[in-house]
C-alpha cells in the first residue's frame, strides 16, 4: 500500500501560497482533462475494432512489453509503471526531488498509456491507484518548481488534487488529507481540489470505464 511521509504533518504551511495551489490545481485540471479524453479516446477504439476479446488483449499486451522493456532498461525496476505501483507512489511522496524531470514524465505518460492499454482493450485492470499514481507523477514535476512549496507535499497534493478533478470527488479528497496528514494538507489539496474540479468540468474518468460485456473470447 502507499501512505502519506509522516514527516508532512510537521509542515506549517502559509496561507500566502495559496496562489500556488491554485497553479497546482490549475495543471491538476489540465492533466486531469487530458488523462480522461485520452482513456476515452483508447477504449473507444478498442470497442470499435470488431475483433474477438483475445486479439484486443494480445495487442495491447505487445504494446504493453515494449513500454515496459524500457522502462526495465532505462529507468530500472525501482521506479516503474507496472503493476499496482505502490513503491513508486511512496518513492514519489517522500523524494520527487531525488528523481530526474525526465524520469518523473516518463512515469506520467507510461502509466496514462499502460492503464488506457489494459482497461481500454478489456483486459482485468483498475482505474483508482493508476490515477493517483499519475496525480503523484503530476504533483512530483510540481514540486520541481522553485514556487516556495516542499516537494513532499506539492506531490501528495498532487496526488489527491488530481484524483479529485478526474473522479469529482473534492470534498473527499479534502477530507482524506486531513486523516492522513492532519491540518498541513488540508488547504492546499482544498484549493488544488476545488480549482482542478472545475478545469475539468465535472468530467469523470469513471464515467465511460464500464465492464466489457458481450464480447467474443
Amino acid at each position: 500500500y502507499f501512505s502519506v511521509p509522516l514527516n508532512i504533518r510537521n509542515y506549517n504551511l502559509p496561507s500566502k501560497n495559496i496562489v500556488v495551489y491554485i497553479l497546482l490545481g490549475i495543471l491538476s485540471g489540465v492533466v486531469s482533462s487530458f488523462w480522461t479524453r485520452f482513456f476515452r479516446t483508447v477504449q473507444l477504439s478498442f470497442r470499435r475494432w470488431k475483433r474477438a476479446l483475445y486479439l484486443k488483449t494480445a495487442l495491447a499486451g505487445g504494446i504493453l512489453s515494449i513500454l515496459y522493456a524500457v522502462n526495465h532498461i532505462f529507468i530500472g525496476k525501482d521506479l516503474h509503471i507496472w503493476g499496482l505501483g505502490y513503491e513508486t507512489i511512496n518513492t514519489l511522496f517522500e523524494n520527487p526531488c531525488e528523481i530526474a524531470t525526465l524520469v518523473i514524465i516518463f512515469l506520467l505518460v507510461g502509466k496514462m498509456v499502460a492503464t488506457a492499454l489494459t482497461v481500454g482493450s478489456g483486459a482485468a485492470g483498475g482505474l483508482v491507484l493508476p490515477t493517483f499514481f499519475i496525480g503523484a507523477a503530476v504533483g512530483a514535476l510540481f514540486g520541481q518548481l522553485p514556487l516556495g512549496i516542499p516537494p513532499e507535499i506539492a506531490s501528495v497534493a498532487g496526488a489527491l488534487s488530481f484524483f479529485a478533478s478526474s473522479t469529482n470527488t473534492p470534498l473527499a479528497m479534502t477530507i482524506f488529507s486531513a486523516e492522513a496528514a492532519g491540518t498541513s494538507l488540508i488547504l492546499p489539496t482544498m484549493v488544488a481540489s476545488l480549482v482542478g474540479h472545475i478545469i475539468s468540468r465535472n468530467d469523470s474518468i469513471f464515467t465511460d470505464a464500464k465492464l466489457f460485456s458481450k464480447q467474443k473470447i
